[in-house]
């Protein structure tokens, strides 16, 4: 078993399927979520215990397989030659469980999100900081990458983030942007 080439095969099946999210845990087909629904990957096989803890393995830095054999959860990003996921490990019942959420290569505009114009006024501030709050799920990340691509695309600045974990990867076009991970880089 190499956990890598399962875990490639699954994120070129997410890709394929323009599927947002994976879901693997052991003694269960791994899942996608495709136009909102779950879909088991039924020809694909249940994990043991001993493939999804390698599988996991292959996604964690050593820093994080720390804390995840201490906390038994742990919030990180993957990246994969395809494609950017941030992820959750997690047991459950006493079974590891991992929740990957694809993140887009390309950063979507205010029209695009459906997200009001007035926003805008933020990304045209010169100083301050961006803090954007709610439930799980509703597009917190998503817009502060908006926001910071917009400033990235107007103005020469110095952009720092402190993120946990660091999802989108920006490019510096007019600003400079460093991007600071929780634990990795602060």
């Amino acid at each position: 078993m190499n956990p890598k080439a399962i875990l490639d095969q699954l994120i070129e099946t997410v890709i394929a399927e323009g599927a947002s999210d994976l879901h693997l845990s052991e003694d269960r087909l791994p899942i996608i979520r495709a136009s909102g629904f779950l879909v088991p990957l039924v020809r694909a096989k249940k994990f043991t215990k001993s493939e999804i803890e390698a599988v996991v393995e292959e996604m964690l830095t050593a820093n994080d397989k720390k804390e995840f054999e201490e906390k038994k959860d742990i919030d990180f990003a993957y990246s994969h030659e395809s494609a950017r996921f941030r992820g959750n490990a997690f047991y459950s019942l006493g079974k590891i469980c991992v929740a990957l959420r694809l993140i887009p290569k390309r950063i979507r505009s205010l029209e695009e999100l459906n997200l009001p114009p007035i926003l805008e006024m933020f990304a045209k501030k010169q100083q301050g900081f961006f803090l954007c709050v709610g439930p799980a799920s509703q597009g917190k990340s998503t817009t502060l990458a908006t926001l910071l691509d917009m400033i990235n695309s107007a103005r020469m600045d110095h952009i720092v983030t402190i993120e946990d974990p660091v999802e989108y990867v920006f490019e510096s076009k007019k600003a400079i942007i460093d991007q600071r991970e929780v634990a990795l880089d602060t």
